[in-house]
């Protein structure tokens, strides 16, 4: 689905919003998921598509997680560690659903923005936002 949404991409980015289609190294992912492109062209097929995928993986990697419990029932470590695993994996499946529906931001500030929840917390971002909001 997102490779359809790759293909139905009107085209812009950031830092050419002249550009016609989607550029896998110069757009973001989440491009596809804009209701507009940089270029002001409406986004609204590969937004659906997009968001769509990405729902879909979230659902399947979370109903995947409570599935795999199954096969550690008789574990000897006792049933935390898969009940743990699975806790985790519905949540980062929950994390790509909120990802899905979450709107892009376009430009620096969305690559600031990604970067900064990234590399909390830590050095690494208090060095990013030096670099961020010291323009």
């Amino acid at each position: 689905m997102t490779a359809i949404a790759m293909l139905l991409y009107p085209g812009g980015t950031f830092v050419d919003p002249s550009t016609r289609g989607y550029s896998f190294f110069a757009n973001f992912f989440s491009d596809l998921g804009a209701t507009r492109t940089p270029s002001g062209a409406t986004n609204t097929l590969s937004m659906i598509l997009f968001t769509s995928a990405l729902a879909i993986v979230g659902i399947g990697l979370a109903v995947f997680f409570v599935a795999l419990t199954q096969f550690f029932r008789d574990s000897r470590s006792g049933p935390i560690f898969p009940t743990t695993g699975a806790v985790l994996g519905v949540i980062a499946g929950l994390c790509f659903v909120g990802v899905a529906f979450a709107r892009t931001r376009s430009g620096d500030s969305h690559y600031c923005d990604a970067r900064w929840r990234t590399l909390r917390p830590g050095v690494g971002q208090a060095l990013l936002a030096d670099r961020c909001l010291g323009r």
